[in-house]
């Protein structure tokens, strides 16, 4: 028995390869698949080959990094979403359910979907947000700092009043004569307004005449 230089092949050639000197190279498969690997030799005329069938066998891939993304910055009570992505070790990319957290929780709460909901701050506040994940016995972190951003209160429209008419008073009777009117005197007394935001409204003042 000699060893001798076949001619090779496999099939189906879909999930591996051979080259001529039988070193067969496998490809990524998404489960356990069989080829097989046919060896064909001639001598003297005669032809004789001889096949083997081999599993390529699925390896899953390992958990590399997770990474975050979602706002760097919310209103006060507002929410937001963050989604957690897992890198593979055959560079592939998904989006994972993680575990979530956010410290510290006086400012924000973070729902098991990743909902990150702001709670009233008096002045703009940074939180930091965590996912984790595992696979595979492979356990990995992601954090991203958010910005809770306090909403200064809207300033009060300003209210300009207007004052049109005459102001309608009663004739005084003079303290020096009680039985004459003085008209030209001064009144004195109280003058009732009403207010109106409308700046086209039209005021009355009233003199109670005492």
């Amino acid at each position: 028995m000699a060893p001798v230089t076949p001619a090779w092949s496999v099939t189906p050639t879909t999930y591996a390869s051979i080259n001529t000197a039988g070193v067969l190279t496998t490809l990524a498969v998404t489960g356990n698949q069989p080829v097989t690997v046919t060896a064909s030799y001639t001598a003297g005329g005669i032809v004789r080959t001889a096949t083997r069938s081999v599993t390529i066998v699925n390896i899953a891939p390992t958990l590399m990094s997770l990474s975050l993304s979602g706002p760097a910055s919310l209103s006060e009570s507002s929410s937001g979403t963050y989604i957690a992505t897992a890198t593979w070790s055959d560079n592939t990319t998904t989006v994972v359910a993680a575990t979530w957290s956010v410290a510290p929780s006086t400012y924000a709460s973070i729902s098991a979907a990743g909902v990150l909901t702001t709670l009233p701050v008096t002045a703009n506040q940074s939180v930091t947000v965590t996912a984790s994940y595992a696979a595979g016995m492979i356990f990995r972190t992601a954090a991203l700092t958010v910005t809770i951003v306090n909403a200064a209160p809207v300033p009060t429209a300003h209210m300009t009043l207007h004052l049109s008419g005459p102001v309608h008073f009663a004739p005084v009777t003079s303290s020096r004569d009680a039985g004459t009117t003085d008209a030209a005197r001064t009144p004195t007394g109280a003058v009732a307004v009403n207010r109106s935001s409308s700046p086209n409204a039209t005021w009355a003042a009233i003199h109670d005449g005492s």
